[in-house]
């Protein structure tokens, strides 16, 4: 097919994006936090939580657009992303990071 040449003006830089192939998507909202916690305990008070609320669609919706325009946001332009057991919500992740 046809494609058109792009000429960066001077002192422009054309970069790759990064690909980041393994981010928790659900772990988003708390990403940071307690990190000198044992790691059964981060999980029970933190994870398990966290992944709970994200059976609200309106909360997944949030959080996953949140998380993926920081992915993006960030020069990452590919990526894997971990959501939670909930399909739906899945789903809704799915459809935000392909726009």
């Amino acid at each position: 097919g046809h494609m058109d040449m792009i000429r960066l003006a001077r002192g422009q830089v054309l970069l790759p994006g990064f690909i980041d192939t393994h981010i928790h998507a659900a772990q988003y909202s708390y990403s940071g936090t307690a990190t000198d916690r044992p790691l059964m305990e981060w999980l029970n008070h933190y994870t398990f939580p966290a992944e709970r609320r994200l059976a609200d669609e309106r909360i997944a919706a949030r959080v996953y657009s949140a998380v993926v325009e920081r992915t993006l946001r960030g020069g990452t332009t590919t990526a894997l992303y971990y959501a939670t057991i909930h399909v739906p919500a899945t789903k809704i992740l799915a459809d935000i990071a392909m726009h």
